[in-house]
C-alpha cells in the first residue's frame, strides 16, 4: 500500500517540477508572451499546453512502470490527484474543463499504451496462446 501511495505521489510530483521547469524554456522561446497581465499568444499556448500533454504522458508512464500492481489503477489515481489539484488551483472555466478533458484523454493513452506486452517487458512470443495478440 505504501509503495503504490509512493508510486502515485511521485510521479505527480514530478510532473509538477517538469511543468514548472518549462516555464523558463516557454520564456525563452516566446520572450514578453508569459508576462503577468498580458495574454499569450495562440502559438504560445499551443506549445504550452503540447508540454503539458508530453509531461502528462512521461509521468503517468512512469507511475504505471512502478505501479507494483495493476498500472491501470495507479494512473487512474495519478489522474484523480492531479485534476483534484488542478480543480482546487482554478475557477472552472470553459479552459479548465477542455483541460480536464485533455488530461482523461491522456491518461487512457498512457494507461492503453503500458498495458500491451512490450511496455510490460513481455513479448508476445513468451505468452500463452490465450494471450498472444
Amino acid at each position: 500500500m505504501l509503495k503504490s501511495i509512493g508510486v502515485v505521489v511521485g510521479s505527480y510530483l514530478l510532473s509538477v517540477v517538469l511543468v514548472l521547469a518549462t516555464d523558463p524554456l516557454l520564456s525563452h522561446l516566446f520572450p514578453g508572451e508569459f508576462v503577468k497581465g498580458s495574454v499569450p499568444s495562440d502559438s504560445a499556448l499551443v506549445a504550452s499546453t503540447a508540454f503539458f500533454v508530453v509531461i502528462s504522458i512521461l509521468c503517468a508512464s512512469v507511475c504505471a512502470r512502478f505501479a507494483p500492481s495493476s498500472a491501470a489503477r495507479h494512473v487512474l489515481w495519478f489522474f484523480i490527484i492531479g485534476e483534484a489539484m488542478g480543480i482546487a488551483a482554478t475557477i472552472p472555466t470553459g479552459a479548465s474543463l477542455a483541460a480536464l478533458v485533455l488530461a482523461i484523454l491522456v491518461a487512457d493513452v498512457a494507461a492503453e499504451l503500458l498495458d500491451r506486452p512490450a511496455a510490460r517487458g513481455t513479448p508476445d512470443r513468451l505468452l500463452p496462446a490465450t494471450h498472444a495478440r
